[in-house]
């Protein structure tokens, strides 16, 4: 079963192990068994490999990235946790002080544009409604366009919609029939990925009109939980301490 909400909630890890971690080794391939998250000063074990589609998720060796980049403890400080939020037992990580801190912002921002910059990706698709905060920036650097995937009713007109599960029953994300066309290359934006539920749909919505989804990319990533991250797609991931690329 895939959770949506309740997932956002786990303490992360203090940004101060990100300082001592070896620097950002090369890029290598997307690996052929699935999607590699790669934990920026976790230390060993505290890494997460996600297989994707039909295949079983497994615990991974955690392997330092780009730690040797300051902008990733200044990124993980300015990120709030609120106890006991929007319920008790709920760890709530809160991106609006992140919004607050206009250097933090931009070094967020600025990851993601150098990431993807030469990639030739022609959309932006954000998820509602914190990736909505990220996307249009990084479209508007990258010289891609942006569109919105939202909750049922929110868009006037034609739609394209994709359900997706939840502990208890369905969601759906839609999006503008005609916003994406067959061959675009597209980046999917959100602020924190924990189950991947959300992000599943997305992907798929968009590969349905024929486009290429080169990544997933998220301000947060909770590693604890299970991750059900049912699609082939890479995900770079940039989340308090830790960015996460194929590896």
């Amino acid at each position: 079963m895939l959770l949506r909400f309740q997932p956002r909630l786990r303490l992360l890890p203090s940004a101060a192990a990100a300082a001592s971690a070896p620097p950002f080794p090369p890029r290598g391939p997307a690996s052929t068994t699935g999607v590699s998250v790669v934990v920026v000063g976790g230390g060993a074990g505290s890494g997460v490999r996600i297989t994707c589609g039909r295949r079983r998720r497994r615990r991974g060796t955690a392997v330092a990235m780009a730690s040797g980049d300051a902008r990733v403890a200044g990124i993980a400080s300015s990120i709030r946790v609120i106890p006991d939020f929007p319920k008790p037992g709920i760890m709530f990580q809160d991106i609006t002080t992140l919004l607050l801190d206009p250097k933090a912002f931009r070094d967020t921002i600025d990851l993601f544009v150098e990431r993807y910059k030469d990639q030739g990706i022609t959309v932006v698709a954000g998820v509602e409604a914190r990736g909505f905060i990220f996307g249009p920036p990084i479209a508007l650097a990258i010289g891609a366009k942006f569109v919105p995937l939202r909750k049922p009713k929110k868009l006037p007109g034609e739609v394209i919609s994709e359900e997706y599960s939840l502990e208890y029953g369905t969601d759906k994300i839609e999006m503008h029939v005609g916003a994406v066309e067959a061959n675009d290359r597209a980046l999917v934006v959100d602020d924190l990925i924990a189950t991947g539920g959300t992000l599943c749909a997305a992907v798929k919505l968009l590969e349905r009109v024929g486009a290429k989804v080169v990544e997933c990319a998220c301000v947060i990533e909770l590693p604890e939980l299970k991750v059900c991250f049912a699609s082939d797609t890479p995900m770079s991931l940039v989340r308090k301490n830790i960015i996460c690329t194929p590896h």
